[in-house]
């Protein structure tokens, strides 16, 4: 028995439905499918579909968006039309013709995207389409058929091939009727048209200047890139064609074009960040299927698209509320995919999805229930920053998130790993213990945790992330375990609170930032096994009175204590060769300072504005002082220096005295 591989008509007897996924696998949707499913307003169209046949979705009156893959060939006649509430349409690039009457009396759509690769805009395709403002025609279209247009009351501006043939009537008698390739500034109170022909993109985009009226534009075959900010704040575009040649839509490329519907963008394109940020009435958009690379924000704030998504990955969902259930056409949902998605409550992931991008459910704050499946094989970033109603979300040993947490947490201890931003701004948390099962603390695991005062970190821990603690505001004091190696850049930044932190024996880098703004912190003790402080490490502690430098360091990184205003002491072991540029600038209270014999090197202003300094030995061992290292030492009077050094003017205070020896 052959397998059916298509949607039949005899669907049209479930005219109640109002959401329908199509199964994978069904490569028609057949004549009359959903004619008269007048309370359907979602379709999920899966990527082995080819053919939208005759009068699929006819006076499917609910209808006000749809995602039309890149795997459709043919869109039949009358298939759209009476779809009075469709919005926008983005037709994808492999369809050459649209057919007779495909969205006649669509009297909601306000823009349609045609692709380049079209040939034939068939009779009566868009007739009545009362909402049209413009539209470009892209270069390959050769016929333009009867009546296509007509009664499209509102379409004031038409951009066509010059050699494509117009039949009868195609176009209102009212709509501005220009040849392309190039672009058309429409002056709605004078009915006029400023015209540009240029053959580069990059000769629009100073012509356009702050161009608000532009309309319609047809980029011309050869353009390879979309610059930045090209079409930004072009508020009254409503009609575009990007071409094949097409390899880059840079960022902000058509940010906050607030009257485009519509895009249909070719195959083999990288969409960059913010490229349609704020497009806030694109309701249709079709994107390739071969190489695509959409990043992350591209299509943010375009709170009226349909369920968007590129070869198997959801691309974004702005519009999900509710219970959602992923469709079984998805195994990845993408980077910020349901970002801001304020009114979604729960989302079953089916199994066949097999990996969620970093911030794919930011922000959905009323989200109450998830679960991951089994098949997930990848989790990346941070997923539900900002979901502050989620409870625990497990995946493997890793916990995921648990944004509602509150009080005291125990991290149940079966869990190897607390994911990247598991905690984030859980403000009500008071206390955490974290079990000996737990290997790593990720990356901003527990930032901005303002209420969190004590942790207890186990002895099995060997790495904190990035940013893990960071703004941790009410901590008073830390131990780190010396199974902990690395302390990641910016782990505790901005803990005002810590008055104490113990660095036991085994770890050996403090990553750059790691303390910086602990303007509480008093004391610190650094055992032998640190090999590294990084850039910043102890920057704005501003209570720190004294700090002992390992001999195991070889660097004191750039700005390392920097801005210490208490600090008094410092003891820099024999082992250290540089001290870096602004390590200890503004150390207003260092009153004195000992380069041990091994010191090679003096960085810029490592000593600037250190008033306090009386008296410095530049030993022998040196070999470069870097400019105005002890600039605005005014406290300075005495300097010794060897004899065959040379001093670059600047490096010391005028009025201290250099004695050479």
């Amino acid at each position: 028995m052959k397998e059916d591989k298509a949607v039949k008509s005899e669907t049209t007897n479930c005219r109640s439905l109002e959401r329908i996924v199509i199964p994978r696998g069904i490569k028609e949707i057949g004549a009359l499918a959903f004619s008269l499913h007048e309370n359907l307003a979602e379709v999920v169209i899966p990527d082995s579909v080819n053919i939208i046949g005759l009068g699929a979705f006819r006076e499917c009156r609910s209808l006000t968006r749809i995602f039309i893959p890149a795997s459709v060939t043919k869109i039949d006649s009358e298939a759209f039309m009476g779809c009075r509430k469709l919005l926008g349409v983005a037709i994808p690039h492999a369809i050459t013709e649209i057919n007779d009457s495909a969205f006649k009396g669509c009297t909601s759509l306000q823009g349609v995207s045609f692709p380049d690769g079209l040939k034939k805009i068939g009779k009566k395709a868009f007739c009545g389409c009362e909402k049209l403002l413009g539209v470009a025609i892209p270069e390959s279209v050769t016929e333009i058929g009867d009546m296509a247009f007509s009664g499209c009351a509102e379409l004031k501006i038409a951009m066509v091939p010059k050699t494509v043939k117009i039949g009868k009537n195609s176009f209102p008698d009212n709509c501005k009727v220009v040849a392309g390739p190039g672009m058309c500034v429409y002056d709605k109170e004078t009915n006029t048209c400023q015209e540009y022909n240029g053959s580069y993109l990059k000769i629009w985009k100073s012509a356009l200047g702050s161009c608000t009226n532009l309309a319609v534009a047809v980029i011309p075959d050869g353009v390879e890139n979309i610059e930045e900010n090209t079409f930004e704040n072009c508020k009254e575009l409503v009609g575009i064609v990007i071409p094949r040649s097409v390899k880059t839509i840079d960022n902000c490329a058509f940010s906050r074009c607030t009257g485009l519907s519509a895009v249909s963008i070719p195959d083999g394109v990288e969409i960059k960040y913010n490229a349609f940020r704020g497009c806030t009435k694109l309701a249709g958009v079709a994107i390739g299927n071969k190489d695509m690379e959409i990043h992350m924000d591209a299509f943010e704030e375009c709170p009226q698209l349909p369920m968007i998504y590129n070869d198997s990955m959801l691309v974004v969902w702005p519009l999900a509320k509710g219970d959602v259930t992923i469709p079984h056409v998805i195994t990845k949902i993408g980077e910020f995919a349901f970002r801001g998605c304020t009114d979604l409550t729960n989302v079953t992931i089916p199994e066949g999805v097999l990996e969620i991008g970093h911030g794919a459910f930011w922000g959905c704050s009323k989200l109450t229930s998830i679960s991951i499946p089994a098949s997930v094989e990848k989790l990346e970033g941070s997923i539900f920053v900002g979901c502050k109603n989620l409870p625990m979300v497990r995946w493997k040993s890793r916990l995921v998130a648990w944004a509602s947490a509150s009080g005291a947490v125990v991290i149940p201890d079966d869990m190897t790993e607390v994911g990247r931003g598991a905690f984030s701004n859980c403000t009500k948390i008071t206390k955490v213990s974290i079990p000996d099962s737990v290997k790593r603390v990720s990356e901003y695991a527990f930032s901005g945790c303002v209420g969190l005062k004590r942790v207890s970190i186990s002895n099995n821990v060997t790495s904190i992330g990035e940013s893990a603690f960071r703004g941790c505001e009410s901590l008073t004091e830390v131990i780190i375990p010396g199974s902990v190696t690395n302390i990641d850049d910016c782990a505790f930044w901005g803990c005002t609170g810590i008055s104490s932190v113990v660095i036991l024996n085994g770890v050996k880098t403090i990553g750059a930032f790691a303390f910086c703004g602990c303007t509480d912190m008093m004391a610190i003790s650094l055992p032998d096994s640190i090999k590294h402080i990084g850039f910043g490490a102890f920057m704005s502690c501003m209570s720190l009175t004294g700090i002992s430098i390992p001999a195991g360091v070889k660097t004191i990184s750039k700005s390392a204590f920097m801005r210490c205003t208490e600090l008094v002491s410092v003891a820099i072991s024999s082992g250290v060769k540089t001290i870096d540029s602004e390590a200890f600038s503004g150390c207003i209270g260092l009153n004195g300072i000992v380069i041990p014999e091994g010191v090679t090197k003096i960085g810029s202003q490592a000593f600037a504005d250190c008033a306090g300094l009386t008296c410095v030995v530049i030993p022998y061992s040196v070999e470069t002082i870097g400019s105005q290292a002890f600039t605005g030492c005014i406290g300075l009077k005495k300097v010794f220096v060897p004899k065959s050094m040379i001093i670059e003017s600047g490096v010391f205070p005028k009025k201290c005295k250099i004695t050479r020896y």
